[in-house]
């Protein structure tokens, strides 16, 4: 429903697996009717046979799920998955508005100094980290003419829905359709490939390149595949300080090509060195040296994948103190209002 944008009651495409099961349970696909009365059950008012059922009853009661302990749903949880403890290595679960770190609910070594977070600042610093470094948004120099290519594609694509229209009309014989429409086919699937081929030569289908415009209308599940599509992982120490001072984020670095600068500052090795080091490597090893090119080529895909660290940020003593002088007051002010209205909502209730 997320993925065609099937609004809910409230016209939002977001959907909780609550309201999608209770759709799934409604009695009606299996063609009962029943009315709802105070003081009664609703099986007093069924009537088996209202209509046509829409699927039969063994499949409709496959479909329900299966009760049991209710378990934390981590759907709407940006985060879950990607936070990890500094500490132990657990990743954080999303409990109310932080993330935990929980040692005694998930099986392994003790932590000593089990790490926990507000879930906001969290999502925040993460996303906004993650912007901005991916560092670089590759634009082709010299986009190629795809014009071609597109026009392959739309005609292959009416050539095979024109075979496919004759063999559901069954205006042509068989033995004659069917070759034609599996010709027509694997013609629009090589245009297809020819042309995503051509796009990711140049560069224009890189994700990097529309990621924050869609950023707004993804959900949450989108979001985090994108996130973890860059292998982000970020580490959360234990403390009271801000929490960007124990944040520590790691992410894939970009890939590297004629014409494009990498995501992180290094000196790529000729092929040459790289050859004189696999020799070493393998020689050292007693070990016959193989295809040289293809270990070149792995070694270049290795470090073109070298992964982004993006250190906690660490105040001087000096710059703590203006930033106590500067933003203490007025925080201590607003922890203080933010206790009285809590307080106040307590006596009213």
């Amino acid at each position: 429903m997320e993925s065609r944008r099937v609004p809910n009651r409230k016209g939002e495409p977001f959907w909780l697996l609550s309201a999608v099961q209770a759709i799934i349970g409604n009695p009606v696909y299996r063609g009962e009717a029943y009315l709802r009365s105070k003081g009664r059950q609703a099986g007093d008012f069924v009537n088996p046979d209202a209509r046509e059922p829409i699927v039969d009853a063994i499949l409709w009661r496959k479909a329900q799920p299966q009760r049991g302990k209710p378990r934390r749903s981590a759907e709407g949880a940006l985060l879950a998955g990607i936070l990890r403890c500094a500490c132990c290595g657990r990743r954080l679960s999303p409990a109310g508005q932080y993330y935990r770190c929980r040692p005694r609910m998930v099986t392994g070594p003790a932590c000593p100094a089990p790490a926990n977070a507000p879930r906001v600042e969290l999502e925040a610093l993460v996303t906004r980290g993650f912007f901005d470094w991916m560092a670089y948004r590759p634009v082709a120099p010299a986009p190629p003419d795809l014009a071609p290519l597109e026009q392959a594609v739309a005609l292959a694509k009416a050539d095979e829905a024109k075979w496919k229209e004759a063999a559901v009309a069954g205006t042509v014989a068989p033995e004659v359709v069917g070759p034609a429409y599996d010709a027509a086919k694997a013609r629009r699937e090589e245009a297809e490939k020819r042309l995503f081929e051509a796009r990711q030569t140049a560069g224009l289908d890189d994700e990097r390149l529309t990621l924050a415009e869609r950023w707004g209308t993804m959900t949450v599940p989108e979001r985090r595949r994108a996130l973890q599509a860059f292998e982000v992982v970020a580490y959360v120490e234990r403390g009271r300080q801000p929490v960007d001072e124990r944040l520590t984020i790691h992410l894939r670095g970009s890939p590297v090509s004629d014409g494009w600068e990498p995501d992180v500052e290094y000196t790529l090795p000729s092929d040459q060195e790289l050859a004189e080091k696999i020799a070493t490597e393998y020689a050292a090893a007693g070990l016959n040296i193989p295809n040289v090119a293809e270990r070149i080529a792995a070694c270049k895909a290795k470090y073109a994948d070298a992964k982004i660290v993006i250190e906690p940020l660490k105040l001087s003593d000096e710059d703590r103190a203006t930033a106590e002088a500067i933003f203490g007051p007025l925080e201590r002010t607003l922890r203080k209002r933010e206790r009285e209205a809590k307080r106040k909502a307590k006596t009213a209730a």
